[in-house]
């Protein structure tokens, strides 16, 4: 599973491993557009396990990386998961 969160210069991408309801966050990148596009890693949000659910997600994220982060975009098998009406282009 992918997971998409995005902030006004950077978008944050997560892969998630989800078994019997335990999400874990197998890789955290985001690519900032201030320095030319590099992708960075941030520290310490690998390995985090949670009761997965939207809200739990965005509430860990925010949490590991001191973030605002409100919303994201799920996507399974490079197919996005929308239960909502998204704004914007993609």
């Amino acid at each position: 599973m992918e997971v998409e969160m995005e902030v006004s210069v950077m978008e944050l991408y997560l892969e998630l491993t989800v078994s019997e309801g335990t999400a874990t966050i197998t890789q955290c990148y985001y690519v900032d557009k201030r320095a030319r596009g590099k992708k960075i890693s941030p520290q310490g949000i690998v390995t985090v396990k949670f009761t997965f659910s939207l809200e739990k997600l965005i509430e860990v994220v925010n949490f590991e990386l001191e973030g605002g982060f409100t919303d994201a975009i799920i996507a399974h098998a490079h197919t996005l998961t929308l239960d909502r009406p998204i704004c914007g282009a993609i």
